[in-house]
């Protein structure tokens, strides 16, 4: 049986087409909160992001609810622990159903929250990070490093019967690198991508 990685990502994805409200400054966050309560159909998933917070506890409790809803339907999801993040990985061929029930994003938001508490440009905090670790140039932007990450994805606009139309290629389908020839997803940089705003400093 194939698995899935991280569960939220989908329901990440299935929200960017809405609407966005300007987050407030003391309320960073507001507009996914909305959203994922917006477009929720479950009273877990509404009461636990209602206050616009997530703690320890109520990520614990929606992890352990997709867990039980799984095995209650015949699959056995992993659950693994990477960097400290425990996640529950879905099964492919498990339907949206506990998902919807017991998550609703909250797997996403608590770790986007904690990752990026201010809402900033990511691509901002990571670049910035590689600047502290010597790994770029002291003038790489955010900028630079959302140009080396659009050469790794193919883009096309798809009209109503499926045709791809103004399609272009990835440049580095494999993965893109740095001026020095380091991958942009190399080992050494991936404390960076995972807590920006923590990593390099000694």
């Amino acid at each position: 049986m194939r698995y899935l990685g991280v569960l939220a990502v989908a329901l990440l994805l299935a929200g960017c087409s809405a609407s966005r409200v300007e987050p407030s400054p003391t309320d960073p966050y507001r507009s996914e909160f909305e959203q994922a309560i917006a477009t929720s159909s479950s009273d877990f998933v509404k009461e636990i992001l209602a206050d616009h917070t997530i703690t320890p506890a109520e990520l614990a409790e929606s992890q352990n609810s997709v867990f039980v809803c799984l095995q209650d339907t015949g699959f056995y999801p992993l659950v693994t622990t990477d960097d400290g993040r425990r996640m529950v990985n879905i099964p492919a061929d498990a339907g949206p159903e506990c998902t919807d029930a017991w998550d609703g994003g909250i797997e996403q938001l608590y770790w986007t929250i904690r990752t990026n508490p201010y809402h900033a440009d990511m691509n901002e905090l990571v670049a910035a990070c590689f600047v502290r670790l010597d790994l770029v140039p002291a003038d790489f932007t955010g900028g630079d490093l959302q140009d080396l990450l659009d050469q790794e994805v193919s883009s096309y606009r798809q009209l109503a019967d499926g045709t791809k139309v103004d399609e272009v290629p990835a440049q580095n389908p494999g993965g893109s690198a740095f001026p020095s020839g380091m991958m942009i997803h190399a080992p050494e940089t991936q404390g960076c991508w995972a807590s920006p705003l923590t990593t390099g400093f000694s």
